[in-house]
């Protein structure tokens, strides 16, 4: 029988929200990629400086209550969502997405948390690949739940990547 706890279920509640907000952070500053003006690029930076912070509270550092690893470590009736899992996804080689994953988390704390001129780099990397990460959980904690629910009585407030961008694409009116 497969068992999710209480404490587990209310992580992946949380979990879902902040990937449900990492995903129209990104998605959303896209449909701003060529606008012009000081309010438009001031909603973008916004939007990528929000998708960043909270990107790194889900993908970020272990301490993070709501890591993924922190739900992923629990459940064992399901293939493992893991590092090979992000890699598989993304296309980065160990040492890419090693790179890329501390780039995010510089720019959380130097830049975004707080200000550190000593490390100031005008560069912004995709947020292609962090969008992947996310979406590779989302559909891995969409499945995992569904086994989940065959023998256990809860309902999935969320769904699949796919399905979501296209709420979150109805959702953009310039």
């Amino acid at each position: 029988m497969t068992e999710l706890h209480t404490s587990t279920l209310q992580a992946i509640g949380m979990q879902s929200l902040l990937l449900n907000e990492i995903s129209r952070s990104i998605l959303f500053s896209r449909k701003l990629a060529g606008a012009t003006g000081e309010s438009n690029v001031f909603v973008k930076s916004s939007l990528l400086k929000q998708g960043v912070i909270v990107w790194c509270q889900v993908f970020g550092s272990r301490s993070e209550d709501l890591h993924w690893s922190n739900v992923v470590s629990k459940q064992s009736f399901v293939s493992p969502f893991n590092r090979q899992s992000i890699l598989d996804a993304t296309g980065f080689t160990e040492d890419e997405w090693s790179s890329y994953h501390e780039t995010l988390k510089l720019l959380r704390d130097k830049f975004f948390a707080h200000f550190d001129m000593d490390e100031f780099s005008t560069r912004m990397p995709s947020m292609d690949k962090a969008l992947v990460v996310v979406e590779a959980y989302r559909d891995w904690l969409y499945d995992m739940l569904l086994e989940a629910m065959k023998t256990n009585p809860i309902r999935i407030g969320f769904v699949k990547s796919e399905e979501f961008n296209i709420r979150v694409e109805s959702e953009w009116k310039p």
